[in-house]
């Protein structure tokens, strides 16, 4: 990028199911839309989607094998090797040692956590530890995050990186309006360890690298549908496109699910693959999409390109079904697949899209339903979803937001940045 910073996945394959439960989806999805809240405070007014949770099985890595194998040899960096695989941003990281080491522990009931790493940057951080004593059946999870004893709200979640030596991964992404330092405080992040709680506090001495922003404030138009872009901003760990649908279009904007950076030669900058991939303020009605960051990079020129945006029409936006009826009252002429639905509050179907329910569901008279699991199996290319609800208590028929679907405008845009 320019000269200011020079201051200092779930890629499922043939068989491969993927479950959010209940407990999953409301830590990461449900809270953010005004469901019940656990007693935790990384909440916050947006809707987040995520490209991928899970770091596991991952065989190969897009790397040089000799340039992955002289960073895994760097003890510092040796957990960004297998996140390196679809992330130039990380990889840009790993290259411009942008990491700091922690080394922080704490010991409680026979259970010590050690928080290894840090990568932080003004849009959130990913934090590295390891926990030992623990067996592979057991709990771990982080339970608040704090800076000077106040707790951080954002988007996070936890995941193991290395089974074998018990390393995780804790990734936190702050709320769209938020910018936060976290150099020359206190942090502390509290674990879960089964039944103990161990409280590990830490300081970041490293100076954190300052977000460029470029104000962009522009209106494209797409198949008769405005949206305006409002600015790029460019961290470390990502970058993100700020947008807003024009409240004049007839449809409604779901997602866009091509958009990149690209220079001068070519070089493409796409979406997060193992992360969150979008941000959207119900306050603002903003919506941002995140992409690798080419913070590191200087290149001569920088374009944004946008296409296959997801778009329905405004008055046509949900599927009405009773589910103590099993069956679909109301569905949208533009939506193709077949639903099976069950009393249970099950609606089970197979198709090309992978996400069509929201965790956004009421009665027809307003009365919210509860979200509870949703699961997706790919097999031999074909997609099963299976998305419930809770119904137990529901007498009537629930309409069900769609959250994306494969329903394209037609075209695509390019917007020069510099």
């Amino acid at each position: 990028m320019k000269d200011e910073k020079r201051k200092f996945h779930i890629d499922i394959d043939d068989v491969t199911e993927v479950e959010v439960t209940k407990r999953e989806k409301e830590r990461v999805l449900t809270h953010v839309l005004g469901g019940k809240q656990r007693k935790r405070s990384f909440v916050m007014p947006v809707i987040i989607t995520l490209a991928a949770l899970l770091i596991l099985g991952l065989s190969s890595i897009r790397l040089s094998p000799t340039f992955a194998a002289t960073v895994a040899k760097i003890s510092l960096f040796e957990p960004l090797v297998t996140a390196m695989m679809d992330d130039k941003g990380l990889e840009d990281i790993a290259k411009y040692h942008y990491m700091e080491e922690v080394n922080a522990e704490a010991t409680k009931n026979g259970y010590t956590v050690k928080i290894t790493n840090m990568i932080a940057d003004e849009t959130g951080f990913i934090m590295y530890y390891e926990v030992n004593g623990v067996k592979k059946d057991g709990e771990v999870m982080v339970e608040h995050f704090k800076k000077d004893g106040k707790e951080v709200e954002g988007s996070m979640w936890s995941e193991i990186v290395n089974d074998k030596k018990q390393q995780y991964e804790f990734v936190l992404n702050l709320p769209l309006t938020e910018q936060v330092q976290w150099n020359k405080v206190v942090l502390e992040a509290d674990f879960k360890v089964n039944d103990t709680i161990i409280k590990v506090p830490f300081k970041l001495k490293n100076d954190i690298a300052k977000t460029i922003i470029y104000p962009l404030d522009k209106i494209v138009t797409i198949d008769g549908q405005k949206i305006a872009i409002k600015e790029l901003r460019v961290s470390p760990l990502r970058a993100v496109v700020v947008t807003k649908a024009a409240s004049t279009n007839t449809k409604k904007i779901l997602n866009i699910d091509s958009i990149h950076l690209k220079d001068e030669h070519n070089e493409v900058w796409g979406g997060i693959q193992n992360g969150l991939s979008r941000q959207q303020d119900i306050k603002t009605g903003e919506t941002a999409y995140v992409l690798q960051s080419n913070y590191f990079r200087n290149p001569k020129e920088l374009n944004l390109q946008m296409g296959h945006v997801q778009a329905i029409p405004k008055d046509d936006t949900v599927i009405v079904v009773d589910f103590s009826a099993e069956k679909v009252l109301k569905q949208p002429a533009y939506v193709k697949e077949k639903f099976k639905v069950y009393k249970n509050g099950t609606i089970h179907y197979k198709g090309k899209n992978s996400s069509i329910f929201s965790a956004d569901a009421s009665t027809l008279s307003g009365k919210t339903v509860d979200f509870h699991s949703s699961s997706i199996n790919h097999m031999n290319k074909k997609i099963i979803v299976k998305t419930k609800y809770n119904v137990q208590k529901i007498k009537e028929p629930v309409q069900i937001e769609i959250e994306q679907y494969q329903h394209y405008l037609q075209g695509s845009t390019t917007i020069r940045i510099y």
